[in-house]
């Protein structure tokens, strides 16, 4: 839990309204469902929500690109009008989120990172998930930073100042999703958007200490979104909680509009739970990691969980043909970019590097590469039958400083096939991953008054 400076939500909010704390305060520690319940009985309004982020936003403004100031307290105001007229209004009336900037929202720019490549063009409509967004009610504040072109899982941008992870100073956010998660670290926002197409989403969750979910390949529609690669890309949260998230999810997720909130997650008997984990999995991890992972293992078996521990070499054989697909069907989504010289050199060099490497794979490396994920992810499904997930590490590695890479070409390069190693798997096999905390949590960085804690 991010700590603040009272013990609840509630109590943030008498503080609030006897203007004893900052306004934009009450946001520290506040749930989804919490902010819902206090916006729905009138205990608080859209607007002073909205100003509450717009406030701590120009106090930490790193994790945007673009504020909707305007355009989010205009909606507030009309949320609160309608529902002091008693007009319907939608489920998530009022709510706070960013969303990562490959999404399109009309009249806003969309620079999918990489403002000197698009020139910051401007959207003529909204995504569809933007449209759902809306329509259940939730205000867009800004849309957030990200790796340029989203293709390295650092969270670096030549082009932008970089948002840092909580956990410490240059420590980078992970990417390409890191405006989002800083933004919900920093209690921002309520909730944000980010992609994943080799751990995006996680990666990210992960540096900062928050909970991120990539759904299922096209459970999420990606219309509106300056994809990277079609073929392995997800829309989904970041959040504070697994409870949030899935808030969140039924609105991207559903086709016909979001009717109502969903419920609490039901908990199940720890006995009942059944986790599958590769052997010698934490072989390839830093050593903290490696320790916070087993300690999570731990806590689970001892609440009741059932963990099995068995080979999956599937796991190592997806790496190569996951990166031929993504390389080949990034190089496909920007070879026009790469055509022009000029806009070419103007991209980050990792980045670059990667585009041409794509442009070097024939059809024939393509197609062989997607055969192999379909035989993997069919014997994958064999391997893990009976059981409720397969657990690793999201990351091998820890947060790494932003002038280590910087002052390395080998170390940056090393470091970004490093970060996604394990996250890759569930896009290689399109299937739902979540990112969920097990290290200490930082205390929130430009409010909260709790101690930093370390990563273990």
């Amino acid at each position: 839990r991010l700590r603040s400076r009272c013990s609840s939500s509630s109590t943030k909010l008498i503080c609030f309204m006897a203007r004893k704390i900052p306004p934009e305060t009450i946001l520290d520690d506040m749930t989804i469902r919490e902010a819902l319940s206090l916006l729905s009985s009138g205990s608080v309004t859209a607007e002073q929500l909205a100003l509450a982020c717009l406030e701590r936003i120009r106090k930490f403004p790193e994790p945007f690109v673009h504020l909707m100031e305007e355009s989010a307290l205009t909606h507030a105001r009309d949320i609160d009008s309608k529902r002091a007229a008693g007009d319907p209004l939608g489920p998530l009336a009022g709510l706070p989120v960013a969303v990562k900037d490959l999404l399109d929202i009309a009249g806003a720019p969309t620079a999918s990172g990489s403002p000197v490549s698009f020139e910051l063009r401007e959207a003529t409509k909204n995504a569809k998930i933007v449209e759902r967004l809306q329509q259940a009610g939730v205000v867009i504040v800004g849309k957030t930073h990200l790796s340029e072109l989203a293709f390295t899982g650092l969270g670096y941008n030549p082009h932008y100042d970089t948002p840092f992870s909580p956990f410490g100073e240059q420590l980078l956010p992970g990417g390409s999703s890191g405006g989002s998660a800083v933004a919900v670290a920093q209690s921002l926002v309520l909730g944000a958007v980010g992609t994943d197409t080799g751990g995006s989403i996680r990666i990210p969750a992960a540096w900062c200490g928050v909970t991120g979910f990539k759904p299922t390949f096209g459970v999420v529609p990606l219309e509106g979104c300056q994809c990277l690669c079609e073929g392995l890309d997800s829309i989904g949260p970041l959040c504070r909680s697994v409870d949030d998230c899935a808030i969140l999810f039924e609105v991207l997720s559903s086709p016909a509009g979001l009717k109502e909130v969903v419920p609490p997650l039901v908990e199940l008997p720890s006995s009942t739970l059944r986790f599958l984990v590769p052997s010698n999995i934490t072989d390839e991890c830093d050593e903290s990691v490696a320790a916070a992972f087993s300690q999570a293992l731990q806590v689970l078996e001892e609440a009741g969980a059932c963990i099995r521990r068995q080979p999956l070499p599937q796991i190592a054989q997806l790496r190569q043909p996951f990166l031929t697909v993504l390389m080949s069907e990034a190089a496909a989504t920007h070879a026009e970019l790469l055509t022009d010289s000029a806009r070419a050199s103007a991209l980050d060099p990792l980045v670059r590097s990667r585009l041409e490497g794509g442009q070097q794979k024939s059809a024939v490396e393509y197609l062989q590469a997607r055969a192999e994920l379909r035989r993997l992810a069919k014997e994958l499904d064999v391997a893990s039958a009976g059981h409720d997930a397969v657990l690793l590490p999201t990351c091998p590695i820890t947060p790494p400083k932003l002038e280590e890479i910087l002052a390395n070409w080998e170390c940056m390069q090393t470091t970004a096939v490093k970060a996604n190693l394990f996250a890759r798997v569930a896009n290689g096999l399109g299937c739902c991953a979540a990112s969920l905390p097990c290290h200490p949590i930082p205390s929130v960085g430009t409010h909260g008054d709790g101690d930093k804690l370390s990563l273990p």
